[in-house]
C-alpha cells in the first residue's frame, strides 16, 4: 500500500512538471511570434515608407535601411533583388554579383 502511494505521488509531481513545462514552452512560443511580428512590422514600415528611394537606387538603399533598421534595434539583412534574380543591394554584403533567380524563396515568392 505504501509503494502504491508513492507512486502515485511521484505520477502527481511528474504530472505537473509535464504541465509546468508545456504552458512554459506555449508561452515561449507565443512570445517569440510576438516578437518576429514586430521585427517585420518595423522593416515593413521603414521599406514602404521608402518604397520610391529603393527604386531610385537600390544599391545604396540596402545599407541604409539597414542601418535605420539596427538603430531601431532591429538586426536584419536586407536584400534587393531585380526581377531577374540579380542582386542589386545588400546591406551586409559588398560582392553581390550573385543570381538568386532560382532560389526556393524568390520562386515562391513570384508565384
Amino acid at each position: 500500500m505504501k509503494k502504491k502511494w508513492i507512486l502515485f505521488n511521484a505520477a502527481i509531481v511528474v504530472a505537473g512538471f509535464l504541465a509546468a513545462f508545456f504552458i512554459a514552452a506555449m508561452q515561449v512560443q507565443q512570445q517569440y511570434r510576438s516578437e518576429f511580428t514586430r521585427r517585420l512590422d518595423t522593416a515593413l514600415s521603414i521599406l514602404t515608407a521608402q518604397a520610391d528611394e529603393i527604386k531610385a537606387a537600390p544599391e545604396t538603399s540596402a545599407t541604409r535601411i539597414g542601418d535605420q533598421l539596427s538603430s531601431a534595434g532591429q538586426q536584419m539583412r536586407i536584400s534587393i533583388i531585380d526581377e531577374n534574380g540579380k542582386v542589386v543591394g545588400d546591406s551586409s554584403m559588398e560582392d553581390i554579383n550573385q543570381n538568386h533567380k532560382n532560389r526556393p524563396e524568390i520562386v515562391q515568392a513570384r508565384e
